[in-house]
């Protein structure tokens, strides 16, 4: 096995790990105790993706929460509004010009 063969070595004197593989890290206890796969649902509403979690934990902090990530253009009128101070009238000239994608 990975594990005997990594203590031979290590008998040895050659430092060696485990190279898992996808299905051995998702069945791995250390990487769930750890929170270190994450689930997070698709905009696409398809099956949920499985994403690294933080590596970094504090003790006195709640773990990260995972989130989905933003759709192509989701923030588009807001970013340019916040920022820029575009008003609707100046986005929907954009989008007509084709320079922004549509709301």
């Amino acid at each position: 096995s990975m594990a005997e063969v990594c203590a031979l070595l290590a008998e040895a004197g050659v430092p060696s790990s485990p190279s898992y593989s996808a299905a051995d890290i998702e069945r791995d206890p250390h990487v769930a105790e750890h929170q270190m796969l994450l689930s997070v649902e698709r905009p696409d509403e398809g099956p949920p993706l499985r994403i690294a979690g933080n590596p970094i934990k504090l003790s006195d902090a709640p773990p990260t929460q995972a989130t989905r990530w933003p759709t192509l253009g989701e923030h588009t009128d807001e970013v340019l509004s916040e920022e820029l101070g575009l008003d609707p009238g100046e986005l929907a000239a954009l989008r007509e010009r084709g320079a922004i994608g549509p709301a």
